[in-house]
């Protein structure tokens, strides 16, 4: 069974709950005052490091269709070109060179290559392809379109690094939420090992075991 955060936290509340009511008798086992702060702090720290790791993860979502849209725009320009090639040329090499036919580029590093060599046939080109109104200005849409791309991807990696700096961290906290946990519940075992009652408000609300599945089988029918 998958334990949620939700879950990590709402039992660390109310353990929380139940240490307060018992302080006096854990401290008896060296859970003092301190021992319960730094319950509820790490347990804060668990809920504002996902609210951050959620946050990252909304910002990387974000990022990555700013990119796919500026890949949209790289992809529609050499298409753009191609066309172009296409009404004025009619010889395999000079299609060849345009990468007419051959599948669109899928990463931004591949298309950045493509605009790149795109663009240089098409300087070469230039005169011929003004017969169909492609001019300088147009050519320079390779420069434009392939800066924003590469500076899109920059800033989405950026934005998975810190992603993946909040997904550790808060892992970190919450494992650190889990020992502190247990070591306090393993005290309360022993400070009130012989009462029952009152080790049951200490346990985890978090079925310790998997839930069985009934599975009902369907008598075979004869034909």
């Amino acid at each position: 069974m998958s334990i949620s955060l939700e879950q990590r936290v709402q039992d660390a509340n109310v353990l929380t709950s139940v240490f307060e009511k018992y302080a006096p008798q854990m401290a008896e086992v060296g859970e003092t005052a301190e021992s319960l702060q730094e319950l509820r702090n790490v347990k804060d720290a668990v809920v504002l490091k996902n609210t951050a790791h959620k946050d990252a993860m909304h910002k990387v979502n974000e990022l990555t269709k700013a990119q796919n849209l500026r890949m949209e725009n790289a992809g529609q320009l050499i298409a753009k070109f191609q066309k172009a090639a296409k009404s004025v040329f009619t010889d395999k090499q000079n299609l060849k060179e345009f990468r007419i036919g051959e599948e669109a580029p899928k990463s931004v590093s591949e298309m950045v290559i493509v605009l790149s060599l795109i663009k240089n046939i098409a300087g070469q080109r230039l005169s011929d392809l003004a017969i169909v109104g492609l001019k300088e200005s147009d050519l320079a849409e390779f420069d434009t379109r392939s800066a924003a791309l590469t500076a899109a991807d920059n800033v989405q990696e950026n934005a998975k690094r810190v992603q993946l700096t909040a997904s550790s961290e808060k892992d970190a906290a919450m494992k650190q939420l889990i020992g502190i946990m247990s070591r306090i519940r393993k005290r309360a075992a022993f400070r009130f090992a012989s009462d029952k009652n009152i080790l049951a408000e200490f346990r985890s609300i978090i079925p310790s075991k998997k839930t069985k599945t009934t599975v009902t089988e369907t008598p075979a029918t004869g034909s």
